[in-house]
């Protein structure tokens, strides 16, 4: 049994009981906490980007190249952001660990607040698509106008309004 192997039991069995507990413990490996390394363990390809902060093969997608940015703040908290987009909840399930465990201090109680948090994500995210669609008609619109005015629109022009077009089919399908 290789080394990486070893680490890896050690942070399984250290970590099996922590669900169970009310609180979980402060547990450190290498001057990080465990919830870190648990998390990191289970990832491909982890290069530290400095302190608390590292790059990894997110497993919610096919990933040839680190995409997934995983930082640990000064309150505790975990972050995670996969640059291809992917939802940290499909991120978690892929290495069958919850979003609880990006909260190793505050347990349950700060999942609530997580909840609000991706809530009001959900709806800064609904409200910029709404802007981004009344903007993309209000652009169609000038080109139609254009148009009817027998005015003839420039190539970039013509390039934004096939863009507009390709994005209002792909949120269609």
């Amino acid at each position: 049994m290789g080394q990486g192997e070893n680490k890896n039991q050690k942070l399984e069995s250290l970590y099996k009981n922590v669900g169970k507990q009310t609180k979980p413990t402060a547990c450190l490996w290498r001057g990080r906490d465990m919830t870190v390394d648990l998390i990191l363990t289970r990832l491909d390809s982890v290069k530290s980007k400095g302190n608390h902060s590292w790059m990894a093969c997110c497993p919610a997608h096919e990933d040839k190249t680190p995409s997934l940015a995983i930082t640990k703040v000064n309150d505790g908290r975990i972050l995670m952001k996969c640059f291809a987009g992917c939802e940290v909840t499909n991120i978690l399930a892929a290495i069958n660990l919850s979003v609880t465990d990006l909260f190793p201090d505050r347990g349950l109680g700060n999942y609530r607040g997580f909840q609000q948090l991706e809530r009001d994500y959900q709806a800064k995210a609904e409200s910029k698509k709404q802007a981004q669609e009344t903007g993309d008609q209000t652009y169609l619109d000038i080109c139609d106008g254009a148009r009817g005015r027998g005015e003839k629109l420039t190539n970039q022009e013509l390039e934004k309004e096939r863009q507009i077009y390709l994005r209002i089919r792909h949120a269609g399908a």
